[in-house]
């Protein structure tokens, strides 16, 4: 099976990643399907707060991905899932939080390096999230500080267009 994207519809200088996560072992001549397949969404940005910034990767997180992070705390999970659906909150993992120094509850700005146009000429994409929780480490995640968006706002933001080709 072969997946094609046209990158002439993809935003100048936009960093982005289709990811196929397959479960089980992925046979030539197996079929995919929606059940064993999820793809998620990803760029590279710059996140900051009042006294830090780093350079992050910001994915877009669907029910399926949301169901394998593990939260530190896990009493915030149902918490955190309706903030992030929301679309005004984040999930952080702990290199994040740590090189940020963020904690549950706090702002952070994630600037793309995606430009709009706007009166004054172009300007980077940003937005400030607030923090729902904070995710253990994944073995995906290596040691990269990973910010999650719920799915939908992560194609809003990143400015993925959805228009059939």
């Amino acid at each position: 099976m072969i997946f094609t994207y046209d990158i002439m519809m993809l935003p100048f200088a936009l960093v982005l990643t289709i990811a196929l996560e397959v479960s089980g072992v992925l046979k030539p001549d197996a079929p995919v399907s929606v059940e064993t397949a999820s793809i998620s969404l990803q760029a590279e940005a710059l996140a900051s707060t009042a006294s830090q910034s780093a350079g992050v990767v910001v994915r877009g997180a669907d029910a399926r991905m949301i169901d394998r992070l593990r939260f530190e705390r896990s009493d915030l999970k149902d918490k955190a899932v309706s903030d992030l659906v929301r679309k005004d909150s984040v999930l952080i993992n702990r290199q994040a939080a740590d090189q940020l120094k963020l904690r549950r509850g706090e702002l952070v700005t994630i600037v793309l390096p995606a430009a709009t146009l706007t009166p004054m000429g172009l300007t980077p994409k940003s937005k400030s999230y607030r923090v729902a929780a904070v995710v253990a480490q994944s073995d995906a995640d290596t040691i990269a500080p990973v910010i999650y968006l719920d799915g939908s706002e992560a194609r809003d933001f990143i400015g993925v267009d959805q228009r059939k080709p």
